[in-house]
């Protein structure tokens, strides 16, 4: 009974989360109609919701699999070998994006308007950073679905749309457009702190250590995450 009425809690809060990007998504067309305006924001947010979706999808999986079976001073080791990783190579990955902006557009999506790619560059810069945050939160859902905290997680997506869009129109009213590039990071961030307030509150983490190693559980992880990434970007570039 229990197991049900979590799996109900769980559904309804993934449907509500559901909605509201659908919401939003009717919001931007409320506000610019079919302008470029619009596709601009739609775009610019492509790239950060793949990682999203594929490599954070990815992230979750894996960490279940590998951090459930370890002891607790193993798997404190794993977690912090897996931020630090997580943290680095998301950087430098949110650099890249960010500093090769109109570039990453240019390849992807080839034949915008010089206003419209001028707009989706300025957009597509200020939603970079949400990438790092929305891979990092998804580490930690892993996390806190591996100690059976559902409600959370599906709270923490929540968050993150309904940050996503209260953000993005309370900002829109002041510098239009871009106040949705600023949006989405912030509402990644909002994701991204929920997640990491509770792990701490509920001391399934300790304190964190920055710290590098080459371990077979690590391993362990590349050779469990790379599959579910390149079947992922498979299936959503299909899409």
């Amino acid at each position: 009974m229990k197991f049900i009425k979590i799996l109900g809690a769980v559904t309804l809060i993934n449907i509500i989360a559901r909605l509201l990007g659908f919401v939003r998504e009717m919001v931007i067309g409320f506000q610019y109609g079919t302008s470029y305006y619009a596709d601009s924001i739609i775009t610019a947010f492509t790239i950060p919701n793949f990682f999203y979706i594929v490599l954070g999808g990815a992230v979750t999986t894996a960490v279940i699999s590998i951090a459930s079976k370890l002891e607790p001073k193993r798997q404190q080791a794993f977690i912090d070998t897996m931020t630090s990783g997580l943290i680095m190579l998301m950087g430098v990955v949110t650099l890249i994006l960010m500093f090769f902006a109109e570039q990453w557009l240019v390849l992807f999506f080839g034949g915008l308007s010089d206003e419209a790619l001028t707009l989706t560059t300025q957009l597509f810069r200020l939603m970079a950073p949400a990438t790092f945050f929305l891979v990092l939160a998804m580490f930690y859902s892993g996390l806190l679905n591996m100690h059976e905290k559902y409600r959370l997680t599906s709270l923490s997506t929540l968050l993150f749309n309904a940050g996503f869009l209260l953000f993005s129109v309370a900002l829109s009213v002041f510098l239009g457009p871009i106040g949705y590039g600023f949006g989405a990071t912030l509402g990644a961030v909002l994701m991204c702190g929920f997640l990491i307030y509770f792990l701490y509150r509920f001391r399934y983490l300790s304190r964190f250590r920055f710290k590098l190693m080459y371990t077979e559980d690590v391993s362990r992880f590349i050779k469990l995450v790379l599959p579910i990434v390149f079947g992922g970007a498979t299936l959503q570039c299909d899409y």
